[in-house]
C-alpha cells in the first residue's frame, strides 16, 4: 500500500472505530476519545525515539514501519466496531465492568498485532525492536492514557 493509503487507513479506522462507541451513548463515546488522544501523543514520542536509537535510517523509512504496524492493527479495530455495534442492537446500555473488559482485551490484541508486524519490519533485532516497542510507545501511551483519563473525569 502506498503511504498516503495507509494514512487514510489509519484516520479512516480510528473513525469508525470512534463512530462506533456512539450508538452505546454519551458516556461510552468518550472511551475512544481518550484513547485517541494517549495515541495521538505517544506516536510522535516513539517517532522520535526510533530516531534516536537508529538516526542513520531515514525518518521515512520508520514512518512506513509505523503505518504498516497501525494498518495491521485496523484489523483488530475492525472487530471492535463489529462488537460495539453488535452490543447497541443486543444491549443498548452494556455493563460497565464488561465493556470496559472487552475493551481492553481489544486494545491489547490490537497493540499485539502492531507490535508484531513492527517487529518485522523495522530491521532491529526483535528483542530491541519489543523492547523499543514497550519503552518508547507502550509506556507513554500507558501513561498519557491515565493523565487524560484522570483530567476527563475518569473512566466512561
Amino acid at each position: 500500500m502506498t503511504r498516503p493509503t495507509l494514512i487514510l487507513l489509519a484516520f479512516s479506522a480510528s473513525a469508525a472505530y470512534a463512530a462506533s462507541f456512539l450508538p452505546l451513548g454519551p458516556a461510552a463515546a468518550r472511551l475512544p476519545a481518550l484513547i485517541a488522544l494517549a495515541a495521538a501523543i505517544s506516536w510522535p514520542t516513539f517517532g522520535l525515539a526510533l530516531l534516536l536509537v537508529r538516526p542513520r535510517r531515514p525518518t521515512l523509512f520508520w514512518m512506513d514501519a509505523c503505518l504498516h504496524s497501525i494498518a495491521a492493527g485496523t484489523v483488530v479495530q475492525a472487530v471492535a466496531v463489529l462488537f460495539n455495534l453488535t452490543l447497541a442492537l443486543a444491549h443498548p446500555a452494556p455493563a460497565r465492568g464488561f465493556f470496559l473488559a472487552a475493551h481492553l482485551v481489544l486494545l491489547l490484541a490490537t497493540d499485539a498485532v502492531m507490535a508484531a508486524v513492527f517487529l518485522r519490519r523495522s530491521g532491529l533485532r526483535p528483542r530491541a525492536a519489543l523492547l523499543l516497542w514497550l519503552l518508547a510507545l507502550n509506556a507513554p501511551f500507558a501513561l498519557y492514557l491515565s493523565i487524560a483519563v484522570h483530567a476527563f473525569g475518569g473512566l466512561p
